[in-house]
């Protein structure tokens, strides 16, 4: 059985920027009207849409109990008149594997440039026989060994020098 958004909604509800962790909560998560009530056009129970958007209403400071057009109508629904459904599919949790996976490679990738770029210092500090690291000396070390690469057009070198300028 699902709960009503007004009960999935008391851990935020009454809280210190209650309505910023409702909107976090519900936010491209999917939803399924439960109730219509008022002669309110929420849709037929049993519609499921996408929260796309999320503006907390009827209420003020710390406790709301309805949305503004969270629904195509626009109407404001109560929270009481819809659930926030928690369960995944296996398409979302494919999907979900899809953007940790994207995510993973991301930051693999940032480890491994940060990895070489202490390699590289490293180096920088073995090789000229110094005790203590100076960024400036090493921009300049490596625009000189750039320049000496022969291997490399005017065009490439310019490019990677404006990265080592940069930083």
């Amino acid at each position: 059985m699902r709960k009503n958004f007004s009960v999935q909604a008391k851990e935020f509800n009454g809280v210190k920027g209650a309505a910023a962790k409702l909107k976090n909560f519900a936010l491209g998560r999917r939803a399924i009207v439960t109730s219509t009530a008022g002669g309110h056009n929420y849709g037929e129970v049993g519609t499921t849409f996408i929260i796309s958007a999320f503006n907390v209403a009827g209420g003020s400071g710390t406790n709301y109990t309805s949305v503004s057009h969270l629904i195509p109508t626009g109407n404001n629904i109560p929270f009481s008149s819809f659930s926030v459904i928690l369960e995944e599919t296996p398409k979302e949790i494919e999907d979900k594997i899809k953007d940790l996976g994207k995510e993973k490679k991301s930051i693999v990738k940032k480890f491994d440039e940060q990895v070489k770029e202490c390699k590289s210092k490293l180096r920088f500090l073995k090789e000229n026989k110094l005790e203590i690291f100076d960024e400036d000396e090493f921009k300049s070390f490596q625009a000189f060994e750039l320049l000496e690469n022969n291997s490399l057009s005017i065009m490439e070198k310019s490019r990677i020098l404006a990265k080592i300028i940069k930083g």
